[in-house]
């Protein structure tokens, strides 16, 4: 399934909160996500989901002496960094595991991956649609008018 509605939008904003994500896009479109996410570009994962709070020890130099410094990586700050300006190029939703890629203008792609049979997910919401996944159950609540022929139905499992 294509997602055409989010075409040419840019990311605003990526939060974790206590049990999943939220990110804020453009037109007023949120996607709360509770699988696992990962950033990737043409030759890495650049961040992903479980990034988050994970401990680093760099070196870093004050007043001239090298000291190391432990910090704790923001996954959603480190996703919207590398997807500042970048607009996305192409959506879709793969049949049966309802795993999402979101691929952008600066190469770099969003991968919702499923890690679950029958609960979590993630769930698109916008104005004039609404799209929930329930690991390989996917409900659909839309004005009709907002969907393009390939938004259609296609034999799975929808819900109005």
């Amino acid at each position: 399934m294509q997602l055409t509605w989010l075409i040419g939008r840019q990311l605003l904003e990526a939060s974790k909160r206590i049990d999943d994500w939220m990110l804020r896009f453009e037109g007023d479109s949120t996607l709360i996500i509770e699988c696992l996410w990962r950033l990737v570009d043409s030759t890495q994962i650049v961040v992903a989901s479980f990034d988050q709070g994970q401990r680093s020890t760099i070196w870093v130099n004050r007043n001239g002496s090298d000291e190391i410094a432990i910090v704790f990586r923001d996954a959603g700050q480190e996703l919207s960094r590398c997807l500042y300006n970048a607009r996305i190029h192409s959506a879709i939703v793969r049949p049966i595991t309802n795993d999402v890629q979101i691929d952008f203008d600066n190469g770099m792609s969003l991968q919702l991956v499923s890690d679950r049979s029958s609960c979590g997910g993630w769930c698109m919401q916008s104005p004039n649609i609404n799209l929930v996944a329930i690991g390989s159950q996917l409900a659909l609540h839309a004005k009709q008018a907002e969907l393009a022929n390939d938004e259609q139905r296609d034999g799975r499992a929808y819900w109005k």
